[in-house]
């Protein structure tokens, strides 16, 4: 199960950066999210009322930073330290 979340954590992190350069090359784009943050906290058993969707986008817009996550390996650790901070909610 947690590498199945991962995956769509790190499918988010890769959406986000496409929707967020399409939009700063003036491209409306948002309508292209894909809306995993609903799955992964079903999957993690994170009842509605306490899915808290601010943290999980500001988690997930740190992946824009391509210098920093430019490779595969660091986009997963990061999608590894979001489900980590996931947790503890």
């Amino acid at each position: 199960m947690k590498s199945n979340i991962i995956r769509l954590i790190k499918d988010d992190i890769k959406i986000s950066r496409l929707v967020n350069t399409l939009e700063r090359l003036q491209v409306s784009a948002h309508q292209y999210s894909l809306g995993n943050s609903g799955v992964i906290f079903s999957l993690m058993g994170v009842p509605a009322e306490e899915q808290n969707l601010d943290l999980y986008y500001k988690l997930i817009e740190q992946g824009e930073d391509v210098t920093k996550y430019n490779t595969n390996e660091k986009i997963e650790e990061l999608a590894e330290e979001i489900f980590r901070q996931l947790i503890v909610f």
